[in-house]
């Protein structure tokens, strides 16, 4: 078992942006829980056009994750029963 493989041992919710709405909204496919290792830490990224972002957490997971997806450290049945839209939960963020 590779090392990262151990390390993720934290939960988190997963929302794979799927598509636009006609009006440009994302559209968001369901809510997943997935492992990963949820690190806090402040640094300097490139964003899709090449440009620096400044991000607060580096996440290791199971699986690919795109840019313009949205995760939440913490299980899915926390969420309570708003889970389809990320951008109204609190403490959710866009992949970047």
């Amino acid at each position: 078992m590779s090392l990262i493989k151990k390390m993720r041992k934290q939960k988190a919710v997963l929302w794979k942006k799927v598509g636009f709405q006609t009006d440009g909204r994302p559209v968001f496919g369901e809510a997943v829980e997935i492992s990963c290792r949820w690190e806090h830490k402040v640094q300097v990224v490139k964003d899709e056009q090449g440009k620096d972002t400044v991000v607060n957490s580096q996440v290791y997971v199971d699986r690919v994750v795109s840019m313009g997806d949205w995760m939440k450290l913490g299980e899915l049945s926390s969420l309570g029963v708003e889970t389809t839209n990320p951008q109204r939960i609190v403490g959710a963020g866009q992949v970047r």
